[in-house]
């Protein structure tokens, strides 16, 4: 009786225990504290180590703020809600925010803070004073700072950020009508730590100025010359456009068939050449300036004529649908750089385009015709037609395959008056 006497005392001090700590904490086993910490800070760039956190922290529903506790990670407190602290030497450090609620109960929340020194902005850059036909160079791996970005202003209205300290940047520094032999850039460096601290260099550079200038295609094809079937020879009319005719001493032309005119004056111009097979050539010409910084234009020439190809077929070109029809094309190498090619398998099916790279990486393709041709509204009664169109600047073709024929597969069937008769009986 006695036994039995404590052991209800005893359940009921546990019962009045857990009761005491539900009223106190305002939370039973499992239930969380009814605060949401959080905050953020700002490393401040004019005093080294000095941080400003800023409490973002709120309570949930249930729950009430009692106070705070900062943890800076390098042996300080405060219990502030807004705290600005210095560190004394750079490092990571975890720093804790622990939020109370009324109840006593508390959530915590750890973010690192950086502390590194200042950034420093430092660059150099090759060639020096070389033709502004060669990209400049720069190189930035001398300025310090942890995580930088580089943002670079070259001078001239551009600018590009990186996070790579080496970075190559092309002037188009044209001759000013005085020929003065060098254009002048201010470039300015701005480099950005993790905490947003910023540091900048500035220097000027000298970049030798070269002709703005250009070759003009008289035949306004935009150097594709078309020629009629059978022809031997054509002829390609060039002009010219200079800026500041009087800071040019001279120009050359490598035709790119083992032709040039060299040695000449703007007063030559138009100048022609005459290719004398179809091709292409790389047509180079040169505009000199007075102090040796060249411009040098690259161009394609295309020496060509009205496009061509053959459709064939691979396998049979019948079946019971689905078919899966194969094609090539061939006798298209004479076309020029601009052809096109257009395939319709005239079914109604979506074209496929070609540019004039895909015939020498793969010239077959493949069709599934899932309809018969009898069904199909865009097929003639023979069968499907294939065709490919061909375009280039100088005109286009049209080449067809002759047909393909699709059919659905047969159904069985039968009937019969009645299922009874009588032997011998037809």
């Amino acid at each position: 009786m006695k036994k039995s006497l404590y052991l209800v005392k005893y359940i009921f001090a546990t019962f009045l225990i857990s009761a005491v700590t539900f009223l106190m904490t305002g939370a039973s086993y499992g239930q969380a504290c009814p605060v949401d910490p959080d905050f953020s800070f700002e490393v401040s760039c004019q005093q080294l180590g000095k941080v400003y956190f800023t409490n973002e922290s709120s309570p949930m529903p249930g729950g009430m703020i009692d106070g705070y506790k900062w943890d800076f990670g390098d042996g300080n407190y405060s219990s502030a809600t807004h705290p600005v602290h210095t560190y004394a030497s750079t490092g990571t450090y975890a720093v804790v925010l622990s939020v109370y609620d009324t109840s006593g109960c508390h959530e915590s929340i750890t973010y690192s803070v950086i502390i590194s020194d200042f950034p420093t902005a430092s660059f150099n850059w090759e060639p020096i004073n070389e033709c502004a036909r060669l990209p400049v160079t720069f190189y930035a791996d001398q300025s310090t700072g942890n995580g930088l970005t580089y943002t670079w202003y070259f001078g001239d209205g551009t600018y590009a950020v990186t996070t790579a300290p080496t970075i190559q940047h092309q002037y188009y520094a044209y001759t000013a009508s005085n020929c003065g032999m060098y254009n002048k850039y201010e470039v300015q460096l701005i480099v950005s730590d993790v905490n947003g601290c910023e540091a900048e260099a500035n220097n000027k550079i000298s970049v030798q100025s070269y002709p703005k200038s250009w070759p003009i295609d008289l035949s306004g094809n935009d150097f594709v010359i078309c020629h009629p079937e059978g022809s031997t020879g054509d002829t390609l009319w060039v002009d010219t456009y200079v800026q500041y005719e009087h800071c040019v001493p001279g120009l050359d032309i490598d035709w790119g068939d083992g032709s040039f005119s060299n040695g000449l004056s703007l007063n030559d111009f138009p100048v022609y050449h005459v290719y004398a097979s179809p091709g292409n050539y790389n047509f180079r010409f040169i505009t000199h300036g007075q102090h040796g910084c060249d411009n040098d234009t690259s161009i394609l020439v295309t020496y060509g004529g009205y496009p061509d190809a053959t459709v064939n077929m691979g396998g049979t070109a019948a079946g019971c649908a689905p078919v899966t029809a194969s094609f090539s094309l061939s006798d298209f190498e004479d076309n020029d750089y601009t052809t096109t090619y257009t395939w319709d398998f005239g079914d109604g099916s979506s074209q496929v385009i070609w540019d004039y790279e895909e015939p020498y990486q793969n010239n077959s393709i493949s069709h599934v015709y899932t309809q018969s041709h009898c069904e199909n509204a865009n097929a003639p009664d023979s069968g499907f037609i294939v065709s490919v169109i061909i375009e280039n600047l100088c005109g286009s073709d049209t080449v067809h395959y002759r047909y393909i024929e699709v059919f659905n597969h047969p159904e069985a069937s039968f009937t019969f008056p009645s299922p009874y008769g009588c032997l011998d009986e037809p």
